[in-house]
């Protein structure tokens, strides 16, 4: 016979663990089902360093900050919580999942969550080691979970979850491809008239003598600084560009830009909405996850991202904990909209607050699109003015010469 090595939930949901013996792998999981236990993991006596269990690494050593896509990141959660939800121990899940996934970069990630379980780390622990690939939140949902032995409900909170982080991702980018498109031509288009169209005419004047005005002139040292010095320029722009995201790394100046972001005109009011939708999100899938609620409301006002808001959601916390009901607590606050107090208001005394929490979510969401289209549907016109404005500069630099030198041979 062999040992096998296991951590399993008792029928009080408290997780044990320790060593069994059996003949095999299959025989050690059907004698802990006899003992009324759920196995977390099963694995055999000293296999935690063998070689199967090491990160998978084309340099031998683990990986760090590895990324992944949204999609990739969802297909695991999903492949974890059908086999958590058939019985199949997390580790072996794992295992499963290293051996088939398709993305080399979920093979890495499921190879490591494996190997840090191995090692007796929690399946949110493991998670937390890969701060870019697994947001906080759903750690924090899968760590209650595991707790409570829900792990399979909290893999459908957390893919929920990600599902709406991925609509909202989608439909800001979509929203935004028409503007920057229209803003790179435009600028595509005056860079090129400056560099290789305007220095001809240039010449031509130049030649013939003419009294060229001040925005030809102007127009024209620009265009021949850029000729001479695009190397100087190409490099300056990209040290600007590395300098300004150090400078968003250092937290004062974050701050700062963040709060400035958030009281710019039209686009803060839905900046302010997506974070106020993001925040209810948050409070219901933590709460279906059966997370307390002062620490799903302490959590919620951390990824909310709005200063304003996280701070309310502090105040609300505070109340709660001196007895206060949560839609009391927010109407208290002054910044949360009167659906979402009535929505909590309703959840609270029906007992639903995960769901009617997650529905006024959807609603800010909803508002919150709503406004950006609104405010892009301004924002096109402005542009196509914008474009207008600087090609008619560029034509009336070429013109004005032209009807000078006119006027000096008549």
């Amino acid at each position: 016979m062999v040992s096998f090595r296991y951590e399993a939930l008792d029928s009080n949901g408290a997780k044990v663990s320790g060593e069994i013996k059996a003949n095999d792998l299959h025989a050690a999981e059907s004698r802990l089902g006899e003992r009324h236990l759920v196995p977390l993991y099963v694995v055999e006596a000293g296999s935690g360093t063998s070689k199967a269990a090491k990160p998978i690494a084309s340099n031998g050593a683990r990986p760090r900050k590895l990324k992944a896509s949204i999609d990739e990141i969802n297909d695991l959660l999903r492949s974890m919580q059908v086999m958590v939800r058939a019985g199949v121990p997390i580790v072996e899940a794992l295992n499963t999942i290293t051996e088939h996934a398709s993305s080399p970069t979920m093979k890495i990630i499921a190879n490591n969550l494996k190997t840090d379980m191995l090692e007796g780390l929690s399946f949110d622990q493991a998670m937390r080691k890969h701060p870019l690939v697994f947001p906080e939140i759903v750690c924090e949902m899968l760590a209650a979970a595991d707790e409570g032995g829900q792990l399979g409900k909290a893999l459908g909170g957390a893919i929920g979850y990600m599902e709406q982080r991925a609509q909202t991702k989608k439909a800001v980018t979509g929203a935004l491809v028409y503007p920057v498109m229209l803003l790179s031509i435009c600028i595509g288009t005056f860079l090129m008239f400056l560099v290789f169209i305007l220095p001809t005419f240039g010449k031509t004047f130049e030649g013939l003598q003419v009294k060229l005005p001040a925005t030809t002139t102007f127009l024209l040292a620009l265009g021949g600084f850029l000729q001479k010095n695009f190397g100087l320029v190409f490099l300056g722009t990209i040290a600007g560009v590395v300098g300004l995201k150090f400078l968003l790394k250092i937290p004062s100046v974050a701050t700062k830009v963040n709060a400035g972001l958030y009281r710019a005109p039209i686009f803060g009011k839905v900046m302010q909405q997506m974070a106020m939708a993001r925040t209810m999100q948050t409070m219901g899938s933590l709460t279906a996850t059966n997370i307390p609620i002062i620490r799903a409301i302490q959590f919620s006002g951390k990824v909310s991202g709005y200063p304003k808001l996280r701070t309310a959601m502090e105040v609300v916390e505070d109340r709660v904990q001196n007895g206060d009901s949560v839609a009391e607590a927010m109407q208290k606050s002054k910044i949360f909209n009167p659906m979402t107090i009535q929505l909590v208001s309703v959840g609270e005394k029906s007992g639903q607050l995960a769901d009617l929490l997650t529905t006024s979510a959807e609603q800010l969401h909803g508002v919150a699109e709503r406004k950006l289209k609104a405010a892009l549907s301004l924002l096109e016109p402005l542009l196509i003015l914008f474009m207008g404005l600087v090609v008619g500069l560029l034509t009336l630099s070429i013109l004005l010469p032209l009807f000078t030198l006119n006027q000096s041979i008549k």
